[in-house]
């Protein structure tokens, strides 16, 4: 259904980062084309068609730009947490060091910020202010590491900023390319923005249960950090040990007691929970194999392995 417009955001991602640096353009089309699931670009992609898009191909270049938003996010992210590993592979930072991993991502950046140039002005202020989200969400959750006193609800604020503010982005920009209504533009953020938190809860319990070759990149690297999850937070309610064992930075040992508390399997049940209601926000959109697309993405969010 959107095959045809994937390989056109694909197209438009090597085009997009064309430099005479040969540095910056390797880098960053060897860091697109290292895989990824595209579910950004996607969600994006469907929510146009599911809006009533009559031609999603009007769509490529935001569903690019996003995905230039989320690389570029990526690489610094690695940077700020050193990891050394990427999608199975070595990370920007790791290949190039941190000095020239940080002006790779910030010319990924750049080139979206060409991209932006030739959209509408609402297009424009949807993605400024999710650039803006995603920078405020990442520096709380620097700020907060190891803060045994955060609440669930403080670090749901920051998983709504730092990766579900993409996702509902992608999504509301979908229904406002296809000339949607208000109703359906909102339906579609609200989905995104479930979907988004669904998505990162996973993601953190893939980090903490998965192994190195499975999930492409290192492990339990978050506790590690002390960068604090639903399960941590969960685990920290009910066990007085809980605190010691995950500051003390011993993954198998925290591991261990995440799965004696039911942390992980909390955390996966809110994590349906928002799959849940991303599916039901969908409410105002017609059926249609568009809206059927979203509503698989949503399961997938929560199912995903890696």
């Amino acid at each position: 259904m959107i095959g045809e417009a994937l390989a056109l955001v694909e197209e438009a991602l090597e085009g997009a980062v064309e430099s005479d640096v040969g540095l910056l353009s390797g880098a960053s089309k060897r860091f697109i084309g290292s895989g990824g699931k595209r579910l950004r670009p996607k969600v994006c992609l469907l929510s146009c068609k599911a809006a009533g898009g009559e031609d999603i191909l009007q769509a490529v270049p935001v569903a690019a730009a996003v995905k230039l938003l989320h690389t570029a996010s990526l690489i610094h992210d690695d940077i700020n947490d050193h990891s050394d590993m990427r999608r199975g592979q070595a990370s920007v930072n790791a290949q190039w060091g941190h000095d020239l991993a940080l002006l790779i991502g910030d010319f990924v950046f750049a080139r979206l910020l060409r991209l932006m140039a030739a959209f509408d002005a609402r297009v424009i202020q949807v993605l400024a202010d999710c650039c803006t989200a995603i920078v405020e969400g990442e520096t709380v959750q620097m700020l907060r590491q190891g803060d045994a006193e955060m609440t669930e609800k403080d670090c749901l604020a920051i998983i709504a900023r730092k990766t579900a503010s993409l996702f509902s982005a992608c999504a509301e920009l979908g229904g406002i390319l296809a000339g949607a209504a208000d109703a359906q533009v909102n339906g579609l953020r609200e989905y995104g923005l479930n979907l988004g938190l669904a998505f990162q809860i996973r993601d953190d319990t893939l980090d903490l249960v998965s192994k190195r070759d499975e999930l492409g990149k290192p492990v339990a690297s978050d506790l590690e950090q002390g960068k604090m999850s639903l399960a941590t937070l969960f685990a920290l309610r009910k066990s007085q040990r809980a605190r010691e064992v995950l500051l003390s930075k011993d993954a198998a040992q925290a591991i261990q007691l995440l799965h004696d508390t039911g942390a992980l399997e909390y955390a996966m049940l809110k994590a349906r929970e928002y799959s849940d209601r991303a599916k039901r926000a969908l409410s105002a959109l017609p059926e249609s194999q568009a809206k059927a697309g979203l509503c698989k993405l949503a399961d997938f969010a929560v199912a995903r392995d890696q």
